[in-house]
């Protein structure tokens, strides 16, 4: 496998990795995904700036039960694209994200992705969730 197709496996398994951390509860895989200065923008919220800010957050969440293995929600992420641009590298994943028990998809979307490289290998630098369609 080529530089470039080691990259494109790892990020998309990075995409992979978050959705089961995020349903699974597992805060110290998800913290290890992001870079100290990630951003991560979800439709109305506030932007969430830096990993601390990120991981309070998402504790809150899985302390509500809005989030992690108590809750009813899950991901479901397919489709990525990625391109990498030498320690830069940017990703497009089409989700739906379901409800336990549900008839059907909560949510769909998109995930637009920024990832750096550094010494422990990809990260995310950025993660907007761009909202498609949801349940009127």
């Amino acid at each position: 496998m080529s530089t470039t197709a080691n990259d494109i496996a790892e990020i998309s398994n990075l995409v992979t990795l978050i959705a089961h951390a995020s349903d699974g509860g597992d805060i110290d895989t998800y913290d290890a995904t992001f870079t100290d200065d990630a951003s991560v923008e979800y439709p109305g919220m506030e932007p969430m700036k830096g990993k601390a800010t990120i991981l309070a957050t998402f504790r809150g969440m899985y302390d509500a039960g809005f989030a992690g293995p108590t809750s009813s929600i899950r991901h479901v992420v397919s489709t990525t694209a990625v391109s990498v641009h030498g320690d830069a590298a940017t990703a497009a994943s089409y989700a739906q994200i379901v409800t336990l028990g549900g008839t059907g998809p909560a949510m769909l979307g998109r995930y637009d992705d920024e990832f750096v490289r550094g010494a422990d290998g990809w990260r995310f630098a950025r993660r907007v969730f761009v909202l498609v369609a949801a349940p009127s």
